[in-house]
């Protein structure tokens, strides 16, 4: 009975880390919605768009005025703009 107890209670928060939100795959339908978020502020081929604790972290987004670092949040809005060139 013990042993099921500690077990229970390592088990719990190795799945709570496993549900983080930063430690999913992005999705192809977020990858869209990011893509859509990009070019409307005048952006494109960016080298990578990742999760992060807040949303989204886009590497090196091609904009008319130069290379950024873009962030977005859950609901797909620039935040910050962090140019790179």
């Amino acid at each position: 009975m013990r042993l099921l107890a500690l077990a229970a209670a390592i088990a719990l928060p190795t799945a709570a880390l496993a549900n983080d939100w930063d430690d999913q795959p992005i999705t192809d339908a977020e990858r869209a919605s990011v893509m859509a978020a990009l070019e409307a502020a005048g952006c494109t081929s960016p080298d990578s768009i990742e999760r992060d604790d807040n949303g989204y972290d886009v590497d090196n987004a091609r904009c008319g005025d130069g290379v950024y670092d873009i962030e977005l949040d859950r609901d797909f809005t620039i935040t910050e703009r962090d140019r790179e060139d």
